[in-house]
C-alpha cells in the first residue's frame, strides 16, 4: 500500500474472480486519491473453513503531510478470505466490517467515489453526484483561498471535502444528519458537505475555515498523557463563522434577529460558553437556537478582533483553542478576562438589540 504498487498490492489476488479484483484495485486507488500517508494493519482474528478467513484491523493517516497521531488515525476493519489454488494461496474475498452503533461510517467505504483536483482542494462524490463535482471544485477552491490565511500556524498542503446527497449523509454523519457540513480537524483532516447546500459557498468556507485554524491539532487527548480543557465551541465556531461570511462583522439581518429574539427574552447570560436557551420547545426552536449560537459566536469572536487586535486575538485563540489552555490564563489583553468577556457581551447586545 505505501509503496504505492498497485500490480504488487493485486498480485495475490484471485483474477478468476472480476469484481473481487475491481473491489480490491479500487480499495488501493481510493487510498492513494485519499492521500494515504500511513498504513499500519494487524490480524485481530482468524477463522478456518473451506477459506480462510482472516479479520484484519487497520490504522491509517490520509491528507496530512505531517505527524498523524495515534488518536487522529481512521480506523478500518476487514475481513479477508484465503484459498489454496493450485501451489498458490491468493486471496479470495474482501469485505468492510460495519461499523458499530455508536459509529458513522467512512465515505470511503460505503460508496464508489468520483474524485476532481483543484488548486488547492480534492473533492470526492459518490458516482451519482458527479455531474455537480465540477461546480463544487470551483466554490471550494475559492474557500480554501479564503480560509487559507487563517492558517496562523500550520497550513494544509491540501483540503479534501467529501460532497454526500441525503442517503450518503444519513450513512456517513447520522449522528449529526441536522448539519449541512462537517470538518474533523485534526492531524489527519477533512471536511463533508451536502447537496444540495442553502449557501454551498458559506458551507465550504466555514468548514474549511475549522481545518485551517485548527491543522496540525490532535482531536482527541491521548489516554494517560494529559488533562486537556475542551475545546470552547463558542471560539473554534465563533472564527470558523468569521471567515465563513469573509471577516464580515455581522451575518445576516435574518440572522440577527434570531440571535435579538433570544436576547431580548433574557435567554442568554453573557457568558460566552453558556448556551443559548430556548423560546420553546418544538424543533423549530431548538433549530433558532442554533442559529442564534452560531451569530453570537461568530460576533464574539469579532469583537476580540476588532478590540484588541490580531495579534491579541489570535495569540488567544492559539492558546484556548489550540493548546486548550484557559481564557483566564491569556494576559494579553491587558485585562482580566472576565472584564473582556464582559464588555465583548454588551457590544454584542448592543449590535443585536
Amino acid at each position: 500500500m505505501m509503496a504505492g504498487d498497485e500490480a504488487g498490492w493485486l498480485a495475490d489476488v484471485d483474477a478468476s474472480n472480476p469484481s473481487l479484483l475491481a473491489r480490491y484495485t479500487s480499495f488501493f486507488r481510493v487510498l492513494h486519491a485519499l492521500g494515504v500517508s500511513e498504513w499500519q494493519p494487524e490480524i485481530s482474528d482468524i477463522g478456518f473453513g473451506e477459506t480462510a478467513k482472516i479479520k484484519v484491523k487497520v490504522n491509517y493517516c490520509i491528507v496530512t503531510t505531517i505527524e498523524c497521531k495515534f488518536d487522529d488515525r481512521e480506523k478500518g476493519s476487514y475481513t479477508v478470505g484465503f484459498a489454496s489454488r493450485g501451489d498458490r494461496v491468493l486471496i479470495t474475498s474482501f469485505s468492510d466490517d460495519p461499523p458499530g452503533p455508536a459509529e458513522d461510517a467512512k465515505p470511503w467505504d460505503t460508496d464508489e467515489l468520483v474524485f476532481r483536483q483543484g488548486e488547492r482542494v480534492t473533492v470526492a462524490a459518490p458516482k451519482d453526484l458527479e455531474a455537480h463535482l465540477d461546480r463544487v471544485l470551483i466554490e471550494a477552491d475559492a474557500a480554501a483561498r479564503v480560509a487559507d490565511p487563517y492558517a496562523r500556524w500550520d497550513k494544509p498542503s491540501r483540503y479534501l471535502v467529501f460532497v454526500g446527497g441525503k442517503k450518503q449523509w444519513s450513512r456517513w454523519y447520522r449522528s449529526i444528519d441536522e448539519v449541512a457540513g462537517f470538518a474533523k480537524p485534526s492531524t489527519s483532516p477533512y471536511a463533508a458537505v451536502e447537496w444540495p447546500s442553502y449557501d454551498l459557498g458559506y458551507v465550504l468556507r466555514h468548514e474549511l475555515g475549522h481545518l485551517a485554524t485548527l491543522y496540525g491539532v490532535s482531536n482527541i487527548d491521548t489516554p494517560g498523557c494529559c488533562v486537556l480543557l475542551v475545546r470552547p465551541k463558542w471560539l473554534t465556531e465563533g472564527i470558523a463563522e468569521l471567515i465563513g461570511y469573509q471577516g464580515a462583522s455581522t451575518t445576516t439581518n435574518d440572522r440577527l434577529s434570531g440571535l435579538r429574539q433570544h436576547l431580548r427574552a433574557g435567554r442568554w447570560d453573557g457568558k460566552f460558553d453558556s448556551e443559548v436557551k430556548p423560546l420553546g420547545k418544538t424543533p423549530d426552536d431548538r433549530s433558532r437556537v442554533e442559529n442564534a449560537q452560531y451569530v453570537l459566536s461568530h460576533l464574539a469572536f469579532y469583537c476580540l478582533l476588532d478590540t484588541y487586535g490580531e495579534d491579541a486575538a489570535y495569540t488567544f485563540f492559539r492558546l484556548v483553542a489550540r493548546e486548550r489552555r484557559a481564557p483566564e490564563d491569556y494576559l494579553g489583553f491587558g485585562k482580566p478576562w472576565s472584564q473582556v468577556e464582559a464588555g465583548c457581551a454588551r457590544w454584542i447586545r448592543s449590535v443585536a438589540r
